[in-house]
């Protein structure tokens, strides 16, 4: 093995010790994840209402919302849930999940001192990963205030998502297991980015706004699942300190069973609530079967094509005499 190879993402603790472990912790994924869980229960819901209240008499089409009403709490609760709880997830993931505050730099009197402490790293690249959300927050606050360009709402969340996404991407890991669980975490990430970009680009569509409130459960649940993965110590994940890479190759499995799983409750879930609202709002009504302009000018098409055959088929044998119909059946 060359000297490349095996100093490939080494870090260094203050003591000078090259750090074998990871920085993360069980709380610093599984409050994240129950965050992101709740949020996309939060928009699911108000997604859900303002699809399903477009198809009442006499009420606005689907426009899909920044944020939405959280039950009967003012409007921008869910701006201030942006702005306070980022600062929580950061204390988790320096403080509170730890023995001590997870110093950045190494302290004086230590062999690597002003140096990075590479023993928290990871933490603070976690922490990097919340100050977006923050400023998204603040921007829904200002946008009820301020005349701001339509959809600057969403795209700072967009490059709240993004700045995630860059952050993941490149997490260096050491071990398999690690490297796959992060990575498929970063693909949850990017998801997130490309269905609110989309989401800005075509706000009436109610299937891309579906797909960001998807990919919110997603992190969620993964984030959760990393927890559980990588920190509690469990036979099935154990890769023998990366000899053993069946777990990481397990992981994509695991995953396909998340995307499955969640897109199936999604889709279940739009049902139970279609059938709760129809019963207590007796004006909404939906076509047999919606079309864009395109498809519809497509059956159209099709259908007139249909009936062009039809008549020639009805002309032909109309014309056609009993001898002649015999005769070929004869050849």
């Amino acid at each position: 093995m060359d000297m490349h190879s095996e100093h490939e993402h080494t870090k260094f603790s203050c003591d000078g010790s090259v750090v074998t472990r990871s920085g993360g912790s069980w709380e610093g994924h599984i409050l994240p994840g129950a965050i992101f869980i709740l949020w996309g229960l939060h928009h699911m819901l108000g997604i859900f209402r303002t699809y399903v209240n477009s198809h009442r008499s006499k009420k606005p089409e689907f426009i899909s919302q920044p944020y939405y009403q959280f039950f009967s709490l003012p409007l921008m609760t869910e701006s201030w849930f942006k702005i306070l709880l980022p600062p929580l997830a950061v204390s988790v993931e320096l403080y509170w999940a730890h023995d001590a505050y997870r110093r950045l730099v190494c302290s004086a009197g230590t062999v690597r001192h002003g140096h990075i402490n590479g023993d928290t790293l990871n933490n603070w690249q976690h922490t990097a990963i919340y100050p977006g959300f923050v400023a998204a927050g603040i921007i829904d606050l200002v946008s009820q205030h301020v005349a701001l360009p339509s959809g600057t709402s969403k795209a700072f969340v967009a490059l709240a998502f993004l700045n995630e996404t860059i952050l993941m991407l490149l997490h260096k890991k050491h071990t398999p297991l690690d490297i796959a669980v992060h990575l498929m975490l970063g693909y949850t990430m990017l998801s997130s980015f490309i269905f609110t970009i989309l989401e800005i680009a075509r706000p009436r569509s109610f299937l891309i706004s579906c797909g960001r409130v998807f990919s919110l459960f997603l992190q969620g649940t993964w984030l959760c699942a990393a927890g559980r993965i990588l920190f509690e110590n469990r036979p099935f994940w154990d890769e023998m300190g990366g000899e053993d890479t069946a777990p990481a190759m397990y992981i994509p499995v695991l995953y396909c069973f998340h995307i499955l799983g969640v897109a199936f409750t999604m889709a279940m879930s739009y049902v139970g609530f279609l059938v709760y609202y129809t019963r207590r709002h007796s004006d909404i009504e939906f076509p047999r079967r919606a079309t864009s302009d395109s498809e519809h000018a497509a059956l159209l098409e099709l259908e007139s094509i249909h009936a062009y055959h039809r008549e020639s088929f009805d002309r032909a044998a109309k014309h056609a005499t009993p001898a002649k119909l015999s005769g070929k059946g004869n050849r």
